[in-house]
């Protein structure tokens, strides 16, 4: 089959996109990344202060109390925004707990300090407020060293959950890296094919051949080059009035004097637009028969001067194709089918179908019957396709 020029452009946006994502979450990740090194600066200030504080005067210990907790918060306010670890490590949970910990256990060595400051101003003998002194200081030193260790351990886990998202990073990286550079490759060769197609379209003449060109837009252009003019004063009665095709008349008439007898395979498909009744009763009139002319349009510049093609009932269409082979087509018939769903109009149009083969030695409404056949099968599983038989 034939590349689509469309189908190469679309191809190319949603790679693009794609793309864009995976950058966009490489940038996401390394955002995070810098989370993670404001979380180590503010545990090592905790580290600081904590150390100092029962070094403190009152005043100076109220303020860098204060400035504890304006920490803690700043920890909690990181971890509530960091995506990756909210939504793939998992790790919030975690982290959560041991900053709640965190903040219990300096509130702990907050109020033994504050005993130890308030001290000097018990009214008891100098030697129990030594021996309080002592008590206090002991009890200090270790709940100072429980928080070290807590500490300790909150970098080692951050250290662990950035290292296993910043592999996660580097694989996106890779990953990202080798799309882009696959996708490059891909659409220049595609590129490549519209520009020969264009080249082409250039020097088309008589003699140029349909197999000549790779897509299936350029493939419709020489083909219309080719098709001869459908309307002529001769013929008139044997064409529909609103599509300007044959007409069911028309259609029997060119089956009866071709020698279809010479082609190597034949064709005859029976296609409907889908919906029709519907978009009518929503639609004027005039817009109903612009579609119909738009279909019958677009068919026609998918035939050649051999083949036939009809409207053959109010949303129904006969396309006889004679080709080379079965594939040759099928392709054709689907290329219609595509076409015509990717026209630009005030609502979406598509076609139902059934093709099959035609033999020249049996009667011709057998084929159409089994080809209607067909297309009843195909519009009982769904819309927007052509059932083969």
């Amino acid at each position: 089959m034939k590349s689509s020029i469309n189908t190469i452009f679309s191809n190319i946006t949603r790679i693009h996109y794609f793309i864009l994502l995976l950058f966009i979450v490489c940038a996401i990740f390394l955002f995070e990344q810098l989370d993670y090194y404001k979380k180590v600066e503010i545990l090592n200030d905790q580290r600081v202060t904590v150390s100092k504080l029962y070094k403190l005067d009152e005043i100076d210990f109220d303020n860098q109390r204060a400035h504890l907790k304006t920490m803690i918060v700043k920890l909690n306010i990181l971890e509530e925004y960091n995506f990756l670890n909210q939504n793939i490590t998992k790790y919030h949970l975690k982290y959560e707990n041991q900053i709640d910990k965190l903040n219990y256990l300096e509130d702990t060595l907050a109020k033994t300090i504050y005993k130890l400051i308030k001290l000097k101003d018990e009214n008891i003998s100098k030697k129990e407020k030594r021996k309080k002194k002592i008590l206090y200081i002991e009890s200090i030193e270790k709940q100072n060293k429980a928080i070290l260790n807590h500490i300790a351990t909150i970098s080692n886990d951050l250290a662990q959950n950035n290292s296993f998202i910043f592999n996660i990073l580097i694989k996106l990286i890779a990953i990202t890296f080798f799309i882009f550079l696959a996708s490059t490759i891909w659409y220049q060769q595609k590129l490549n094919l519209i520009y020969k197609d264009i080249l082409f379209l250039m020097h088309l003449d008589s003699r140029s051949k349909v197999k000549d060109v790779f897509t299936s837009e350029v493939k419709t252009i020489v083909n219309k080059q080719k098709r001869r003019a459908i309307i002529t004063d001769a013929n008139t009665e044997l064409l529909d009035p609103v599509t300007h095709i044959n007409n069911n008349e028309g259609f029997l008439m060119e089956y009866t004097n071709k020698n279809l007898s010479k082609y190597k395979v034949l064709t005859l498909s029976i296609i409907e637009i889908d919906n029709s009744e519907q978009f009518r009763d929503t639609f004027s009139r005039a817009f109903t028969q612009a579609v119909l002319k738009k279909v019958a349009q677009t068919i026609s510049l998918h035939v050649e001067n051999r083949d036939i093609i009809s409207r053959s009932s109010y949303n129904q269409f006969t396309v006889m194709l004679s080709k080379q082979s079965r594939e040759e087509a099928d392709e054709t018939i689907e290329n219609i089918r595509e076409s015509i769903a990717n026209l630009t109009l005030k609502t979406k149009i598509t076609i139902t179908g059934g093709t099959t083969k035609l033999e020249t030695y049996l009667p011709l409404i057998d084929t159409i019957t089994k080809a209607k056949t067909l297309l009843a099968d195909a519009k009982n599983s769904g819309n927007n396709k052509i059932l083969k038989g």
